[in-house]
């Protein structure tokens, strides 16, 4: 509001980019040719609005392309960072820092100490006549009362935290501990079948429902499980695009966001939003397994694995109900697939990125294919005389010099199946 009437005393044209950017140049250029709408009389100014993070959408606004267009047709910008302050950015500086930008690029900078602060109140960032022209005429400036001392040092103690200008990294570890903790948790959602729109790292996951009814249908059945989650309808989207938003927080724990995915997919099951279900379930059936183990010529990967990774050795403890097990307790999904003539299977992480490994005879045996023919009514199922290769993600956190993700050798092996020991005779010693 404070911004449409600024706008309004110097007679300037507010453009608030909420549509995709290719729009945006279109807009600018309307704004120039047509001018005002009655007189047509030129703008004097011209001001393009944007947030770092959309909070309905979860979207990271591309600033560098913004600011290219924005120079172009000489329009001011104006940045929200409400959502990406002390979010996005290795050192928590916002959108600015995780897309390159510099500060000089933007005209005004506006965030708020309600979120990554942990206090009340916000600020703007502009040039020296901005700020002073602001204070005298802003209502909230000339009416409100100013913070407390104890939200002021609140708001700068954290400030100081998250810079790294207190001595420590607890700042950067809590930025990249939420950045972990987002990209789970968006991952969890996109295997489940949710549709989940915005964009990775960012902090604002929405989860679309569609239908307004299904909105408190799903809020009560997360209450029921412990889980308070906030739905969005109408007026804040429309009337056809409610949501579900989860904002995630630093503090949350691994444990934390996978049981609130256990009982998400519940849900989401019971309210039928996994819209975006590829036919490939997620979590394979009981039945269908044991039913594709009994037979000779397929595999049977379910039972205790010794995995050969290159940063660690472990077990590998497949589920037949779609799951596995780390022995360090990491968990994920599993499927098989068939492709250009090979067998994968497919390991997906609940954190770490998903793993393919082949299917390979094991030294000095035989092709694990079986022939039909040689295939006898009752045959045992597979003795499981294979292992499966392929390469592994080593994932190298942003802090370093150089992130990202590499890959080395990861082997899996059936581990042997213990013989029970015989029975002797009482009377045989």
């Amino acid at each position: 509001m404070k911004v449409l009437q600024q706008c309004s005393n110097v007679c300037s044209a507010l453009l608030i980019l909420s549509r995709p950017l290719y729009s945006l140049e279109q807009m600018l250029r309307t704004s120039i040719v047509e001018g005002q709408p009655r007189t047509r009389r030129p703008w004097k100014k011209i001001i393009v609005v944007v947030e770092g993070i959309y909070s309905m959408e979860g979207e990271i606004c591309r600033l560098q392309e913004i600011v290219a267009v924005c120079k172009k047709y000489k329009a001011y910008l104006y940045v929200d960072e409400a959502h990406s302050i002390g979010a996005l950015g290795i050192t928590g500086r916002g959108v600015l820092e995780h897309c390159k930008v510099k500060p000089e690029d933007v005209d005004v900078m506006m965030g708020t100490f309600t979120k990554s602060f942990g206090s009340v109140g916000g600020y703007i960032a502009s040039s020296k006549e901005v700020i002073a022209h602001m204070r005298r005429i802003s209502p909230g400036s000339i009416y409100a009362c100013a913070m407390s001392p104890g939200c002021a040092m609140q708001s700068s103690l954290a400030l100081r935290m998250i810079s790294g200008e207190d001595g420590t990294t607890k700042g950067r570890d809590k930025v990249e501990q939420l950045r972990r903790n987002s990209n789970l948790f968006r991952s969890g959602l996109e295997r489940m079948g949710c549709e989940v729109i915005g964009d990775r790292d960012s902090p604002v996951v929405p989860v679309m429902l569609y239908n307004p009814a299904k909105m408190p249908a799903f809020s009560r059945q997360c209450l029921e499980r412990k889980l308070a989650i906030v739905i969005v309808g109408f007026p804040a989207t429309p009337v056809i695009k409610s949501r579900v938003r989860f904002c995630i927080s630093a503090a949350h724990s691994e444990s934390d966001l996978i049981s609130a995915l256990r009982a998400i997919s519940e849900v989401a099951d019971q309210v039928m939003i996994k819209y975006k279900w590829n036919g490939r379930p997620n979590v394979i059936a009981s039945a269908e397994v044991a039913k594709q183990s009994r037979h000779p010529q397929l595999l049977n990967v379910v039972g205790c694995w010794e995995a050969t990774h290159f940063a660690w050795k472990d077990t590998l403890t497949i589920e037949a109900n779609g799951r596995f097990a780390r022995g360090n307790g990491d968990e994920g999904c599993w499927n098989i697939q068939e492709r250009d003539g090979r067998t994968l299977l497919r390991l997906e992480w609940d954190r770490w990125p998903t793993e393919e490994l082949e299917l390979q005879p094991e030294e000095g045996t035989q092709s694990p294919v079986i022939k039909a023919a040689d295939i006898s009514p009752g045959a045992p199922p597979s003795p499981r005389r294979h292992v499966f290769r392929g390469t592994g993600n080593i994932i190298i956190s942003a802090g370093t010099p150089c992130p990202g993700t590499l890959h080395a050798k990861f082997t899996l092996r059936p581990l042997p199946v213990p013989v029970p020991p015989l029975a002797l005779d009482a009377g045989c010693r």
